[in-house]
């Protein structure tokens, strides 16, 4: 995808799907596993955003709350676990990557890369879930894309609302306003915690038993599972 856009050899809206992903990644690295055809792996390239770079993790939210309504069609109760995976109670059930083109100080067009775990069953140690494993169905990759592009573009028009788009986000937020155990790694301890907000740049903001207020970037915190 990233070649062809480079290369202007699409349009805004398409999408590149794969059955087999052997070098699938995750966000700063992590590395995302998919038994071949079992799993939607997909990816789809937004042209003519004009966003402010600080607009960035708007733009997240939003995937975030495509998947989120994609799943709730499906009747399937999930939550947005920060900063953009689809959690179903405690497990991975989806996760996003964004890479974004940026000039001139704001985001021209973005690669979006989705995984969904659809049919397949065992995931060995990794704490993840799927469709399949919910629902007992199995389901067509094609009805599963076509059902994510349904959610897409109904919620297309909440897109340029962008308080409404915060406020749904921590609405589905895995966790939020909870204490919970999590791992401080900037002070190398566990804390009792509580998610009270996301600020507009992607921090997550804990609020400590100790009524500690802290803020967290990507890879300073874990969620004790």
């Amino acid at each position: 995808m990233r070649e062809l856009s480079s290369a202007n050899k699409i349009s805004s809206g398409t999408i590149v799907i794969t059955h087999e992903q052997k070098k699938g990644k995750g966000l700063r690295g992590n590395q995302w596993l998919s038994k071949p055809g079992m799993n939607l792996t997909f990816s789809f390239f937004i042209d003519d955003l004009n966003l402010d770079t600080q607009q960035t993790f708007i733009f997240s939210e939003f995937i975030a709350l495509t998947l989120f309504d994609f799943f709730e069609n499906l009747q399937i109760p999930v939550k947005i676990k920060w900063p953009n995976d689809i959690y179903h109670k405690d497990s991975k059930i989806a996760g996003i990557l964004i890479e974004n083109q940026i000039k001139n100080n704001e985001i021209k067009s973005s690669i979006v890369g989705i995984g969904v775990n659809v049919n397949q069953v065992d995931f060995g140690r990794l704490n993840a879930t799927s469709i399949k494993k919910i629902t007992q169905t199995f389901y067509p990759m094609e009805d599963i894309l076509e059902k994510y592009i349904s959610s897409f573009n109904q919620l297309s028009s909440l897109f340029h609302q962008k308080e409404n788009i915060k406020q749904k986000y921590l609405e589905h937020l895995y966790r939020f306003n909870e204490w919970h155990p999590y791992k401080d790694l900037i002070r190398e301890r566990i804390i009792q915690g509580k998610i009270i907000d996301v600020e507009n740049e992607g921090n997550l903001v804990v609020k400590t038993k100790d009524k500690e207020i802290l803020r967290f970037d990507l890879k300073e915190i874990e969620f004790v599972i």
